[in-house]
């Protein structure tokens, strides 16, 4: 059962580490007229995926049942009241600890939907913005020439006709995007657990004082009640 209680736990500091590396952001904004965009140093990889936890989670329950459930059932009847209900107890906080780590896993694979669409509308943004100051300067230079003087009547009408055109798509353009937007970013909910569990869950514990203890699996329970804000019971 403490081999279980550590792997659980770890796995579950790795998904909360992906997930904080991997969730939207908000990009620092600057007034500068938009340029086309700098190559930034990359992050080391993510190496854990969603069905990598799925994978896991499925191993551990299989431990859990042919280790830890069955042996309990079967030795119920041989036990006092109090082991016996030391050990139900304790199967059953690992069995909820398990189901919380499935819990997050999920809610990580909405975070990396979010911020990949979130990723796509940003550039999607930025392509707007240089598409206006484009046109921004075409207008500019097209009212310089004519105030100069320098094009006759037919060139004059063709750039005037050309430039309004180009604006009623570029209009049209922002416009589909804004009526599509909502429906685009998938909403995921409050993040804010997240950052709670990051600091109220330790990524490892190498080992536990005096081997495991019920004590010990319940009180990662109670830092999932925390994080979730409802009990695990309640889930189930």
């Amino acid at each position: 059962m403490d081999q279980l209680f550590q792997e659980a736990e770890e796995l579950r500091g790795n998904i909360l580490e992906a997930m904080s590396r991997q969730m939207w952001r908000q990009q620092v904004r600057h007034e500068a007229p938009p340029t086309p965009e700098s190559p930034t140093a990359a992050l080391p990889t993510v190496t854990l995926s969603p069905p990598d936890v799925v994978q896991q989670l499925t191993e551990l329950r299989t431990r859990l049942a042919d280790n830890v459930t069955s042996p309990i059932s079967s030795l119920i009847p041989s036990l006092g009241p109090e082991l016996r209900q030391y050990l139900i107890g304790s199967s059953s906080a690992l069995e909820s600890v398990l189901g919380a780590t499935g819990d997050i896993a999920r809610f990580w694979e909405a975070v990396q939907q979010q911020a990949a669409m979130m990723g796509t509308v940003r550039d999607e943004v930025h392509s707007l913005q240089i598409r206006i100051e484009v046109l921004r300067v075409r207008f500019e230079k097209g009212a310089q020439d004519v105030f100069a003087g320098v094009l006759n009547l037919e060139t004059e009408a063709q750039t005037e006709e050309t430039l309004t055109a180009e604006l009623g798509s570029t209009r049209a353009a922002i416009q589909d995007f804004l009526n599509e937007l909502p429906s685009r970013i998938p909403f995921v909910g409050d993040v804010k657990f997240v950052r709670a569990a990051e600091h109220t869950t330790p990524k490892r514990r190498s080992s536990l004082p005096g081997g495991i203890t019920l004590d010990a699996i319940q009180q990662a329970v109670c830092l999932t009640e925390v994080v979730w804000g409802e009990s695990p019971r309640r889930r189930a």
